[in-house]
């Protein structure tokens, strides 16, 4: 009887390490799978908040090519009018240049010709007249 006993008591103990290596396999399965639908889950909100991101960047990117497309024309005739501009200056700085030029040529005829009078003047002091 002690024999049945201790082989009972064994069988017990084989019993009860199944059962608990049973229950950690099946918690570590049940474990994994939620951990995997978490991870599941999670993905498919990123997937859906990436969408409606992607979709306002879209209708923002629209928006955008619309205000361009009403803004291209303005900024075209504003480049055609700088040009102008620019060509008008070029012409007063040449104007400019050149009314300098003439204005030192003009001195300096009038200098000379101021020069040529006071020579005339002096030699005419200096010359005695009868």
């Amino acid at each position: 009887m002690k024999l049945y006993f201790y082989s009972s008591q064994l069988l017990t103990f084989v019993d009860a390490k199944w059962t608990l290596a049973k229950f950690a396999a099946g918690g570590i399965l049940l474990g994994t799978l939620l951990l995997l639908g978490v991870v599941k889950l999670n993905q498919s909100v990123a997937d859906t908040l990436g969408s409606h991101s992607a979709n306002a960047l879209t209708a923002e990117n629209d928006i955008l090519r619309q205000q361009l497309n009403l803004v291209s024309p303005h900024v075209t005739k504003l480049e055609t009018q700088a040009e102008e501009l620019k060509e008008r200056a070029n012409e007063l700085h040449k104007l400019l240049q050149r009314r300098k030029i003439l204005r030192g040529t003009v001195m300096s005829l009038t200098n000379a010709t101021e020069v040529s009078k006071r020579r005339s003047l002096m030699a005419a002091a200096k010359s005695p007249r009868p």
